[in-house]
């Protein structure tokens, strides 16, 4: 065999290696896996006296998801409740995905604004920081008090509430312009009693005629401000007058009737008067700011058992992890109302894409193998000449 066709032979079943190598080496994340920009938002702004449960993240950038959210105060302790006035600090950690990075020229933007961020050794974590100052907004009214409707000495219950407010105060409106405090009310109407001043709940107990076409408001106060609800209309109804009893008829000589049992002391009437009036109180629920919540629904609880605002979760759903081949992936939801989160599997599903990349690659390695095959056969078939000739020409000589 010459020289040049080793050489040849050599050169073949090196371009068939170096066609094979592409599929045999790992795979690693390249430069089209590292994330240059990361983007984050939140629903809103801090607002004082706003839940902070209420205030959710998210990110659009595609590789990542939020995997810690907090607020903090100045003091570094987490805000729960409300936002108060004072400054406040969100502090969000966002990891990459299997087979993602953070690039080493990575720029981090929180609600479209650059902000300050730190990236762990394996840059694979985020942890980005920026401090609000609470907007101040002035009370926003979610329910008006409603008129009621009452007999002369009844009583009536009012009920309101506002959204950044943290003081209520009940006013009493004259038709004549007139206007009377909560602490004034029984000064000019000795009869009545007053209930629930500075809370969402207003009760006027032994309502008198003259308060007849009065109007009952509540004034909102928050740091931004105070805003007054509408007024509820009171109206008063005389008693009904009693009907006379018909003259009774004449009777036969009356029966002794049985020796009447002690009634009781002025002071035990009283009490049993007292207990009666306060069962018959109606009661005037007062729903909690905090959400209550299932794998379903969320909702506001009064003290005694009522439930409000019942309805389902309203869920922003985010990939944390994607499905592959070797497992499913992983979603987080998050309730845009209450904040409830929760987590479902994603099922790994391949795509005409995945079953088309699979195809053209067994036809590669199926056409290499071949050519492999093709290589080995003319180097062999060379060979068995080159021994042929040399066969030949021994026996000449």
């Amino acid at each position: 065999m010459t020289v040049r066709k080793k050489i040849s032979g050599i050169v073949c079943l090196a371009m068939c290696l170096l066609m094979l190598f592409p599929f045999l080496a790992p795979v690693s994340a390249g430069a089209e896996n590292e994330i240059d920009k990361l983007m984050v938002k939140t629903s809103a702004s801090p607002v004082a006296l706003m839940v902070v449960q209420g205030l959710t993240a998210s990110t659009s950038t595609t590789g990542t998801y939020i995997s810690a959210y907090n607020w903090y105060d100045t003091g570094g302790e987490v805000i729960e409740g409300t936002f108060g006035t004072g400054d406040a600090q969100i502090i969000i950690e966002l990891s990459a995905q299997e087979g993602y990075v953070f690039s080493e020229n990575l720029s981090v933007y929180l609600n479209n604004e650059a902000v300050e961020f730190t990236v762990d050794d394996t840059r694979t974590k985020v942890r980005l920081t920026k401090v609000y100052t609470p907007m101040l907004w002035q009370p926003t009214i979610i329910k008006n008090p409603k008129g009621e409707k009452v007999i002369e000495g009844e009583r009536a219950g009012f009920t309101a509430s506002a959204n950044y407010a943290n003081e209520y105060k009940w006013t009493l409106k004259g038709p004549n312009g007139e206007s009377l405090s909560a602490d004034k009310i029984t000064g000019q109407f000795p009869t009545c009693s007053v209930r629930g001043d500075g809370t969402g709940n207003f009760v006027l107990h032994g309502i008198p005629l003259e308060m007849d076409g009065w109007k009952v408001v509540c004034t909102f106060t928050g740091p931004g401000g105070s805003v007054t609800s509408k007024g509820a209309t009171i109206n008063v109804e005389p008693k009904p007058t009693p009907t006379p009893d018909p003259t009774p008829t004449p009777t036969s000589t009356p029966q002794p009737t049985p020796t009447p049992s002690p009634s009781a002391s002025p002071e035990d009437a009283k009490k049993e008067d007292d207990k009666t009036q306060n069962e018959e109180e109606e009661h005037v629920h007062q729903f909690s700011d905090k959400w209550y919540t299932n794998s379903r629904y969320h909702w506001h609880k009064c003290s005694c058992g009522q439930v409000s605002d019942k309805e389902e979760h309203v869920f922003k759903w985010e990939t944390v992890k994607k499905a592959n081949k070797k497992g499913p992936g992983l979603e987080k939801g998050v309730c845009e109302v209450c904040g409830y989160e929760t987590t479902k599997e994603i099922e790994y599903k391949p795509t005409v894409k995945d079953h088309a990349g699979l195809k053209i690659i067994k036809i590669i390695i199926v056409v290499v193998i071949i050519v492999i095959i093709a290589c080995i056969a003319v180097f062999g078939i060379q060979v068995a000449k080159a021994n042929r000739y040399k066969s030949k020409h021994s026996r000449k000589k």
